[in-house]
């Protein structure tokens, strides 16, 4: 999985801003409380989950959340939310019977940091390249943090399009077809996937939170 480049380059250092709008890791309680609106009500629109709330959970406390904000205002946001392989915390996708380092055999090799970033949500009139920057921020943050495996769930069509945009910035994304995904009421039935990537491999972009 070695990688010569990542040929991308959002911005550097916490609360860059791009065009007007400030990339940043808070627990600001009103940028926070639009944060959590906003991936409700984007959540419930685009992937159709009347159930989903968007409320703070416990993965957000325990976790890391970057928010995309033009002066006041929360256009877009994502969290990142790690834990040690052999720790008893679980990350959002996990259940009981459903635990990364026992699915993934990798993983349960020595003591490694694991995260899984999601709630990505954007207002609609701002998608695009912000998306991408969400997610490179959540990377660097990883990687700032020593994590070894970066992980992800999404429905099919939507991985198939994560990992063709990644392929583009010279990132290798392993789809898990063969590892069921754990259900969760909010899913709504959507057939979902496992996304990994292996982090260590990857040339150092934590310059972003540290310029």
């Amino acid at each position: 999985m070695k990688t010569k480049t990542i040929n991308h380059r959002p911005g550097a250092g916490p609360g860059q801003k791009n065009n007007g709008f400030a990339y940043e890791y808070t627990r600001n309680p009103d940028l926070l409380e639009q944060y959590f609106r906003l991936r409700e009500d984007c959540y419930r629109k685009d992937w159709n989950l009347a159930v989903f709330s968007g409320a703070e959970d416990e993965h957000d406390q325990q976790g890391h959340i970057l928010i995309v904000r033009q002066g006041d205002k929360v256009i877009g946001g994502g969290r990142v939310v790690f834990r040690y392989n052999f720790s008893p915390l679980k990350l959002p996708m996990e259940t009981d019977s459903f635990l990364l380092h026992q699915q993934v055999p990798e993983m349960g090799k020595g003591e490694k940091l694991i995260g899984e970033i999601g709630r990505i949500a954007v207002l609609p009139e701002y998608r695009g390249y912000k998306l991408t920057n969400i997610v490179f921020y959540l990377l660097a943050k990883s990687q700032l943090c020593g994590c070894h495996y970066l992980t992800t769930v999404a429905p099919v069509e939507q991985a198939v399009r994560y990992t063709k945009i990644a392929d583009k910035f010279g990132m290798k994304i392993s789809t898990m077809e063969s590892i069921p995904v754990a259900a969760h009421p909010y899913y709504n039935n959507i057939e979902m996937r496992l996304l990994i990537i292996d982090i260590s491999a990857l040339p150092d972009c934590s310059y972003l939170l540290t310029s």
